[in-house]
């Protein structure tokens, strides 16, 4: 059941961020899978809704936590001490080097490369923020009860495989979209809190803006 979970915790980050994400469908059939891409061997299969030279500093975390996702799904799964010393580099990075992950950490990168210059941390912090702002994320019932409900509903398919309209029906028959549509400004206040900029691309400026000026008062 881990790789149920895993694209799961996917699939429910790609709902909450469907704005700049577009779910085509999520499948662990190889065959299914490489109709998709030749390459593939499964996964959750989409788009980003925008060019990637137009999306914001704050679009470009969200994306970088859908494909966190089904890493930090692996760990709640797998009841992981989620202690403080979880979150130091030196405890996650070499559970991340697991091969499994080295499709997400290959797409991650491109957007990462991008990001980093309008980051309030470096690397290796920011990667731990992530990391624990989704095992926080998840250990809401809300949540974790949606990516369960797709895993087990993933697994049953007798070929492992849900449509976007089912995913989209599956998630929306449970308590996830109300409670998201409670939270979502605070959660992305506090990723926001992790951007230099409020510009609407990717850019470094000389020149603080006024809301760069408040963030950086904090």
């Amino acid at each position: 059941m881990n790789d149920f979970y895993h694209e799961a915790g996917h699939v429910v980050m790609a709902f909450l961020f469907k704005d700049i994400f577009q779910i085509d469908f999520v499948t662990l059939d190889i065959k299914k899978s490489k109709e998709y891409d030749n390459l593939s061997l499964g996964g959750l299969k989409g788009k980003i809704k925008k060019d990637v030279k137009s999306l914001t500093p704050v679009e470009h975390d969200s994306i970088i936590l859908i494909l966190f996702a089904g890493f930090c799904a692996d760990n709640i799964f797998k009841l992981e001490p989620l202690t403080d010393e979880f979150y130091d580099p030196t405890c996650w990075s070499p559970k991340l080097g697991d091969i499994r992950y080295s499709g997400d950490i290959k797409k991650m990168n491109d957007y990462l490369i991008l990001l980093l210059p309008n980051l309030r941390l470096k690397q290796p912090s920011y990667f731990s923020n992530c990391i624990k702002s989704l095992h926080l994320l998840f250990q809401n019932k809300q949540v974790w009860d949606a990516i369960t409900l797709i895993s087990e509903t993933l697994y049953s398919k007798e070929n492992n495989t849900l449509t976007s309209q089912e995913i989209d029906e599956i998630i929306k028959s449970s308590e996830l979209p109300d409670w998201w549509k409670k939270n979502k400004d605070s959660f992305l206040d506090e990723r926001l809190k992790l951007i230099k900029t409020s510009s609407n691309k990717i850019s470094q400026k000389k020149k603080l803006t006024w809301w760069e000026r408040i963030l950086n008062s904090f």
